[in-house]
């Protein structure tokens, strides 16, 4: 199922990714977008779950929490604040499965910029990166990955978890869009 979730997706990642990879992330504005971006994007993730009665909910929870509190360290709480309350009015997808793969998967990428922000003194990021060091992340992906080897490659499981990753990369994408016209 991991090779055409990945196949049927890949655009949505590319296109995603290249979108992120714009913002100057060693700057401060750039990765103040990122975090506000993912706090949006996150919290809409989150009502899904919630929605579906995931039992990932919580982790997804928490991990809203860690980008709040990266952005209440880089003294953007105000605009972190009002980016919150704000909130993007998407269809809930049909199956946590694919949510929790972008999500999840996203812990790999995490770890890249990680290293790339500890490595540079322009963002100013100190310890605001709690969401990119997030345990949360890595053990979502850990178990995230198992989940999705259980479900059979096609059929309506496999259908309906394509399309909700292919939602939550698209909810990424408007929460950065979003934010960036902030």
């Amino acid at each position: 199922m991991h090779a055409r979730l990945w196949a049927e997706t890949r655009a949505h990642h590319l296109d995603l990714e290249s979108r992120f990879s714009a913002l100057d992330m060693e700057s401060p504005s750039g990765y103040r977008t990122f975090l506000a971006a993912h706090a949006l994007a996150l919290a809409c993730a989150d009502g899904w779950l919630r929605a579906l009665q995931s039992p990932f909910g919580e982790v997804i929870g928490g991990l809203c929490r860690d980008v709040e509190a990266d952005l209440a360290s880089l003294d953007a709480a105000r605009r972190a604040r009002s980016r919150s309350v704000r909130h993007l009015d998407l269809a809930t997808p049909a199956r946590d499965s694919g949510i929790l793969y972008v999500i999840g998967g996203s812990s790999l990428g995490a770890g890249v910029l990680l290293k790339r922000l500890r490595g540079s003194d322009r963002t100013g990021a100190g310890s605001a990166t709690r969401y990119l060091a997030s345990e949360r992340l890595r053990l979502l992906w850990a178990s995230v990955r198992p989940n999705l080897a259980a479900l059979p490659e096609f059929g309506p499981p496999a259908d309906q978890t394509i399309r909700s990753a292919q939602q939550t990369f698209e909810c990424f994408g408007a929460a950065l869009q979003t934010v960036e016209q902030d």
